[in-house]
This record gives structure tokens, C-alpha cells and sequence, in this order.
């Protein structure tokens, strides 16, 4: 088979195909990308805000997998009643187990801290907590990035993607 490339004027021959030989590729199953988007292991987007004063907790975000871990990346900026801003960064995991997290990376501006919060009604649904420790009160805006888990809850964020 040849390989043809035609110009407004002239055809020019581009290259030859040769035949070659090759193992036969056999699968069991295969995976469509949507299938993949649709299963608990994707990546989703949440965002929100809310209102934090200073020494104030909220559960951000909560696992109700019971023993499956979350995992996730948060991003956080903060607008303070003193006219200042702060932001950070820090990446997360909760489950029944617990929660771990990472150190949080953050502006000179502010101070926070993270744990887990257990549903005492249910020991399944684990909350990523997060306090503001600033010495400021204000509006914090999140924006939450996950992946591996089953099912999410929380009152602050909304899923985008």
C-alpha cells in the first residue's frame, strides 16, 4: 500500500506501508473512560464558602464509606475582617481509620489546623475538620479536590465537577 500526499500541483509519493507481523492482543475486558468517570475512584471537584471566626471548626467535608479512604487535596483562601487575606494548601485522608493530613502550606497570615471528626451516631461517616486558628474572623473559600471514595457529605461545599 502507498502512502499518497497530493499538492495543488503534483502527487508525491510519502512513504511505503510494509506489512509486519505481531501478537494478537486479547483482553478479558475493557474499560471505557466513562466507566471510569462514573466509579468511585474518579476525581471530583467541590467548592464553597462560609463565614469562620477566629478559634471556629467546621466539618468541611465527610467520608460516609465507613472503612474506604478519601483522599484529597484542599485549597483555601480566607478574606479577614482586617481588611487582610490569607491562603493555603494541604492534602488529606479520612476514613473510619481517622484522619491524616498533610502540612498545611500557607501565607505568613494565619494559622489553622485540621483533625477528624467521628458522626457519634454513626461510626462510619468521618469528617475532614477544619479550624481557624488566625486571630482574625472572615470568609474562607474552599475548593476541594478528591479522589477514591465512595460516597461524600458536608453542608459547605457543592460538587462542580
Amino acid at each position: 500500500m502507498e502512502l499518497l500526499i497530493y499538492n495543488n500541483k503534483s502527487k508525491i509519493t510519502m512513504a511505503n506501508l510494509q506489512a509486519s507481523s505481531s501478537g494478537t492482543l486479547s483482553a478479558t475486558s475493557i474499560s471505557s473512560p466513562i466507566n471510569t468517570l462514573n466509579a468511585g475512584s474518579m476525581m471530583m471537584e467541590y467548592a464553597g464558602s462560609t463565614s469562620m471566626s477566629n478559634g471556629a471548626a467546621i466539618n468541611l467535608i465527610g467520608n460516609t464509606g465507613g472503612y474506604s479512604r478519601m483522599i484529597g487535596t484542599v485549597y483555601f483562601m480566607a478574606v479577614r475582617n482586617s481588611t487582610s487575606w490569607s491562603f493555603g494548601m494541604f492534602s488529606f485522608e479520612t476514613s473510619r481509620y481517622g484522619t491524616g493530613y498533610t502540612n498545611i502550606l500557607q501565607s505568613d497570615w494565619g494559622s489553622y489546623s485540621c483533625a477528624n471528626y467521628q458522626d457519634p451516631g454513626n461510626v462510619s461517616i468521618n469528617y475532614l475538620q477544619f479550624t481557624n486558628n488566625s486571630g482574625d474572623s472572615g470568609t474562607f473559600y474552599f475548593n476541594v479536590l478528591i479522589e477514591n471514595t465512595t460516597s461524600v457529605t458536608g453542608s459547605y461545599l457543592t460538587r462542580i465537577k
